[in-house]
């Protein structure tokens, strides 16, 4: 009938300075009670903490599926995402839950070549000391996996509900990205000191090959997601990550740059984001010159624990 996930996330407290609960994994059927008895439960061990709020859907960090699902039900989820039915939204309505923050997801037609005023402006910030680095296998990767997070950490830092990401974390996250990278759509950029500055990191779309096999890679379900990953006519863009104090000098458009060619390479059509604030207009501000559209909202939802409305 209903689950719930409740957890307490004490570097994300301490990090913002609250007492809050996240809840995560909600599935239920279209039944308010349900709801509301899953909510008492957590309620219950909210008290036993001495937590004051509760927000959701999300998780332990950025890299957790987060937001619902609340415009766009038309579209098909990228794998990162939650998908849920309209009716969940008005169970957190009707439970006393508010709006916190909303996420955005676009998608982009691609152009069938490299804009050359994206590759001149890339080829002169290469000439102030910069340089890519492609790779042609995932081991060739692995080295730089941890650098890279060491740039995600100082760039998303700001961003709402992020927290630190150790290396034990990193590794974690990986271990279930790393099977479903595609090493020409992954590029990163560094210094004259050969330091990374910044990275992006797109994948082939999963979503129809997931949806054939119902999310299950056995018996057969591995073969579609193999075929998805070699060919595809969408990518899914994961992360793009630039060090702050090197933000709007160009390195971006160094990483847009390779990622158009390699998707000009492979025939990719289409480009889908993931769930991105609605208050990050940096980001928003890449798709400006691109022909895109507005195709997804999440919403984060939040209420004091006192305030639930939950006939008790």
């Amino acid at each position: 009938m209903g689950r719930l996930c409740a957890l307490i996330n004490p570097p994300a407290d301490e990090k913002f300075s609250t007492k809050r609960m996240r809840f995560r994994h909600f599935d239920v059927i279209d039944d308010i009670d349900v709801t509301k008895a899953l909510f008492r439960k957590a309620k219950e061990y909210a008290l036993e903490n001495n937590i004051e709020e509760i927000e959701g859907p999300n998780g332990f960090t950025d890299f957790d599926k987060e937001g619902m699902l609340y415009e766009g039900f038309e579209h098909k989820n990228i794998f990162i995402t939650y998908y849920n039915y309209p009716y969940y939204n008005n169970h957190m309505i009707k439970i006393g839950m508010k709006k916190q923050v909303d996420w955005f997801e676009y998608r982009i037609k691609l152009p069938n070549k490299v804009y050359p005023q994206l590759d001149r402006i890339s080829q002169m910030v290469q000439k102030k000391g910069y340089h890519v680095v492609k790779f042609k296998s995932r081991k060739e990767i692995m080295p730089y996996v941890q650098k890279a997070f060491k740039v995600y950490n100082e760039a998303f830092a700001s961003l709402y509900g992020t927290v630190f990401l150790s290396e034990e974390l990193v590794n974690y996250y990986m271990g279930s990205f790393i099977p479903i990278i595609n090493s020409d759509y992954i590029c990163v950029v560094e210094d004259k000191n050969n330091d990374v500055v910044g990275f992006a990191a797109v994948v082939p779309s999963l979503s129809n090959a997931s949806r054939s096999c119902n999310g299950k890679l056995f018996p057969l379900g591995w073969i579609n997601l193999l075929s998805a990953l070699n060919k595809n006519d969408t990518i899914d863009m994961l992360l793009i990550a630039v060090k702050p104090s090197l933000q709007g000098l160009g390195i971006n458009a160094i990483l847009m740059n390779e990622v158009l060619k390699s998707c000009v390479k492979h025939g990719i059509k289409y480009a889908e984001t993931g769930p991105e604030l609605e208050d990050n207009l940096n980001v928003q501000r890449q798709w400006k010159n691109y022909n895109h559209e507005l195709i997804r909202k999440r919403r984060l939802y939040i209420s004091k624990i006192g305030d639930l409305l939950l006939d008790e």
